[in-house]
């Protein structure tokens, strides 16, 4: 208690108590101070005791933190969709237009909403199929505003700390899965068929990960918590992911140079649309690096399927009699590679060894175990990206399944890349020399 306001010989007055808020909240010190009222009875008189005792009328703070946090996550939650559907409505507005009005406007906006959800990973029934397939564009976008909700969220309450987090994580959570049902029953009708306990499971997977992602490292404790895992493990998931990265990379320039080799295929495909062509086009485009992650597994070895029974590997092509008239199908191989076209399955070593040169480098402060778990975390990290692309990029289109094999393409992918990378870095220890000291310039950066 600081003092009695004011003065004379009424003593029930007003009681001004300063206190510092919790430091948890505020991530503060002494930067923000909350007032509690305090009232007094009548003075004793003549210093007598068991008068009555000051009475404290305070409400209670933890409805306050959670009422301030969960009203951050829902304009958060709210705005970052905003921010991945505007730009969806336009596109879909701009292909009505130039389609000639042939829909009412309340169902343009329901396709709007329903491309939305197909950005989560949510399969669509329409037109007696179902598109099962999210164009990587989309689900990249959903769960960078997925992080940038978490981020924003802990940052209006000014969050340091684990807790603040975790609160975060569970208002976020909690928002967007009831904004994402909400707009799934909204789609849900007969042109347009979707599960509402499958959008809210969706929202709330994705919410969990990326909105916690994007609060620990707006908050720092994402810093703190990769410093504290072993140097090792830190450089051998740098190393993978680095390495799945340029793999992505190479499955990006082989698609490109398939539509090239294609383009005649691809431009009569497309032509045949006539007035919906452009809408085709753009479609095609955002649909571009999904066939990125099917040449992934393409370069791997198992390939990609476009039907339950087909394969569409370098070493062989079996195809279904008939495929959609879809312009990317156009780029897709007909007929198996040459012997010099086999070459390609050496790609994804060939960038295993290269990155394992360069972690043997850098990391000669570390003995052989070590180096060697390194290695093979690189593998282990390379693998479980690979997986959650072919994931994100499988489906059913119509009745048709289409992508790459998960399982097969992602251990394929761990062993290749964690092999490769175990190689690199102990022929490159053992050309360069023994352990050398931390402190040396070679490996002053971990």
């Amino acid at each position: 208690m600081r003092g009695w306001v004011g003065g004379g010989e009424d003593r029930d007055r007003l009681l001004v108590m300063n206190e510092e808020l919790d430091p948890r909240l505020t991530g503060a010190r002494g930067t923000q101070r909350e007032t509690i009222v305090v009232s007094r009875g009548p003075a004793p008189r003549g210093g007598a005791r068991g008068v009555q005792r000051d009475t404290v009328a305070m409400s209670p703070r933890i409805p306050a933190r959670v009422r301030g946090v969960f009203t951050a996550a829902m304009v958060t939650s709210g705005w970052n969709g905003l921010v991945v559907f505007l730009p969806i409505l336009v596109c879909v507005i701009a292909v009505w237009w130039f389609a000639g009005h042939t829909e009412p406007v309340n169902q343009v906006a329901r396709f709007a909403a329903a491309a939305w959800l197909v950005g989560h990973d949510i399969p669509i029934e329409i037109a007696g199929g179902t598109l099962g397939v999210a164009p990587l564009v989309l689900v990249v976008a959903v769960c960078w505003r997925l992080s940038k909700a978490g981020a924003h969220t802990i940052r209006a309450i000014n969050g340091r700390d684990f807790a603040a987090v975790r609160a975060v994580t569970l208002a976020v959570t909690l928002s967007y899965g009831i904004m994402i049902t909400v707009v799934a029953f909204l789609v849900d009708s007969e042109s347009l068929g979707v599960a509402p306990w499958r959008a809210a499971l969706h929202g709330v997977v994705l919410s969990i990960v990326f909105a916690t992602l994007g609060a620990l490292a707006e908050s720092g404790g994402g810093h703190l918590l990769w410093h504290r895992i072993p140097v090792w493990l830190r450089r051998g998931t740098r190393t993978g992911m680095l390495s799945v990265t340029i793999v992505v990379a190479a499955g990006a320039l082989l698609t490109g140079v398939g539509i090239a080799a294609g383009g005649s295929t691809v431009t009569e495909i497309t032509d045949g649309f006539a007035g919906a062509g452009i809408a085709v086009g753009v479609l095609s485009l955002l649909y571009l690096p999904t066939a990125a992650i099917w040449s992934v597994g393409y370069l791997v070895g198992p390939g990609f399927m476009l039907g339950a029974d087909s394969s569409v590997r370098i070493i062989g092509v079996d195809l279904p009699a008939v495929l959609p008239p879809l312009p990317l199908f156009g780029a897709v191989p007909t007929a198996p590679l040459d012997e010099w076209g086999t070459l390609l399955l050496g790609i994804p070593p060939a960038i295993g060894i290269f990155y394992g040169v360069q972690l043997g480098l850098r990391s000669r402060d570390l003995k052989f175990g070590p180096l060697t778990g390194a290695a093979l975390m690189s593998g282990l990290v390379a693998g479980g990206v690979v997986a959650g692309l072919t994931v994100a990029t499988g489906g059913v289109v119509g009745a048709m399944t289409v992508g790459a094999p998960i399982w097969q393409t992602s251990w394929i992918a761990a062993a290749e890349i964690g092999a490769a990378v175990l190689i690199g870095s102990l022929g490159t220890r053992l050309l360069a020399g023994g352990v050398i000291p931390v402190d040396h310039p070679v490996t002053a950066r971990r």
